[in-house]
């Protein structure tokens, strides 16, 4: 999972800067803003993932009673 989302990052930044003279020559700067978006969505998804597994501890817990 982490390779396919790097690599999708990888190519939505080449495909931006297509064409661009300035930015043709990314060098190291499109690996690591690649891997810095790949790290920040993972992120946001555990977080995301997290907040789910609580809501739904909190509403089994509610109905159990268990508060």
């Amino acid at each position: 999972m982490w390779n396919y989302v790097f690599n999708f990052f990888k190519k939505l930044l080449k495909r931006q800067f297509a064409g661009n003279p300035i930015v043709e020559d990314t060098g190291p700067y499109l690996q690591k803003t690649a891997q810095a978006l790949s790290v920040g969505l993972i992120g946001v998804l555990v977080f995301v993932g997290l907040g789910f597994l609580g809501a739904i501890i909190i509403v089994l817990g509610s109905i159990k009673q268990w508060f």
